[in-house]
């Protein structure tokens, strides 16, 4: 009773609430629930949920588009390395009259999401992937109930030995892991030769470390918190019920979970300001910066709190009389630079179907920044390369007949 108390009082003595404060609803095109989210810079994301659901966008979520790969499974957790390479696990779970059905299912690509290759597949007798976390391109960690590690990019896993459903790693010596059969967390200074438990918490909704010492974990009871590399941990919020957590610096970051909670921090977890969003559950929540935070969960539901990404602006009345695209501003640029382009008025008037694409050096793309009709008229659009390794990229606008190419650097 104790200790229901003190997680009550920490509560209501550092959160705030507000209804759907900051938050807009996003269109997934889908019923089923969105169990993760992930991005790699501000323009190009992924989400992934039941029935074998794959969703990206390359332009902050105004569209999201489904690759279809033919299976039908729940796909729980995704993680991206880079722009090209990136992981989703999963599987099912449920009763069957002599018992219970798992199984699981590892998908890797190399091609931005084009396709997705099968890893592993075993139809029974497994259980599902429920986390997945990489180092770099060859070393990374997935839970299963237990905890399974890669040195080789995926091509092979070996098992730890040891109960997980959740786990982090800061370095592949130093990580920690969830054991929701005893409800401990526990720490490896020694890449999982041994553990030690350090507290009872439950930690079910995910555990993240902004650097080496600064870490959170969410579940049953609220959010813990870390300041010493995860030798001591403390509550700093009760009450909340949550199921994913995700932080862009030590002191930015958000949690969401039942009912539509979510919670967000801008000073390290002393105070909080939740918000309430309609329609059930949110499973996971993805955060890159203070205003560019994404959500998804029951229902196909995807939320974000960029107000208009890609926000393309009409700097003129004057009709233009042919197609134009500027060279862009700044140039070379970090992380941010101004496109201008001219859509002049078309034989009957109407509205043009237009297109700004971002590619790199190789030609494959990064972002579609427009895809979308416009009337006649001048327009500017902002990039962001947050994310984006330095190097050449180049940008195409389309129109009808019209093709026009440039190129920018991002110099970093």
């Amino acid at each position: 009773m104790k200790n229901v108390f003190l997680l009550s009082f920490v509560f209501f003595l550092n959160v705030t609430t507000s209804y759907c404060q900051n938050w807009h609803t996003q269109t997934s095109g889908f019923s089923v629930t969105l169990n993760d989210i992930y991005f790699i810079n501000i323009n190009t994301g992924f989400a992934v949920g039941n029935r074998g659901v794959i969703l990206k966008t390359t332009n902050s979520g105004i569209n999201w588009n489904r690759n279809d790969i033919g299976i039908d499974r729940n796909l729980r957790t995704v993680y991206c390395i880079d722009i090209n390479t990136g992981y989703i696990g999963g599987g099912d779970e449920y009763y069957i009259y002599h018992g219970v059905h798992r199984d699981r299912i590892l998908l890797k690509t190399t091609n931005q999401g084009i396709n997705w290759n099968i890893i592993e597949n075993y139809n029974s007798d497994a259980y599902p992937i429920y986390d997945i976390q990489f180092l770099n391109s060859k070393t990374g960690w997935y839970c299963c109930g237990s905890l399974s590690k890669t040195t080789d990019g995926g091509l092979s896993w070996q098992d730890k030995q040891v109960s997980a459903i959740r786990s982090f790693f800061i370095d592949e010596f130093n990580g920690f892991r969830y054991n929701s059969n005893a409800n401990s967390l526990f720490r490896t200074s020694n890449d999982g030769l041994t553990w030690i438990n350090v507290g009872n918490y439950y930690c079910d909704g995910g555990i993240y470390f902004s650097n080496s010492l600064t870490g959170f974990s969410v579940g049953f009871n609220g959010i813990i918190k870390t300041s010493d590399g995860g030798y001591n941990w403390f509550y700093v919020l009760g009450g909340v019920r949550g199921f994913g957590i995700h932080f862009s610096d030590n002191n930015k970051g958000l949690a969401v979970g039942n009912n539509g909670v979510t919670v967000k921090t801008t000073n390290g977890g002393i105070n909080w300001v939740s918000s309430y969003l309609p329609g059930g559950t949110l499973y996971s929540v993805f955060t890159l910066n203070d205003s560019s935070s994404w959500a998804v969960g029951d229902s196909g539901r995807i939320f974000s709190t960029i107000t208009s990404p890609n926000s393309i602006l009409n700097v003129s009345n004057s009709i233009p009389e042919s197609f134009s695209l500027s060279q862009n501003y700044p140039n070379p640029f970090n992380p941010n630079t101004i496109i201008n382009y001219a859509i002049p008025s078309n034989v009957k008037r109407q509205t043009s179907d237009v297109k700004l694409i971002i590619y790199n050096s190789l030609g494959k793309q990064i972002t579609a920044l427009v895809n979308r009709k416009h009337n006649a008229g001048s327009y500017s659009i902002e990039f962001n390369g947050d994310g984006l390794p330095s190097g050449v990229y180049y940008y195409k606008l389309e129109s009808g007949d019209f093709i026009e190419t440039k190129r920018m650097v991002l110099l970093k």
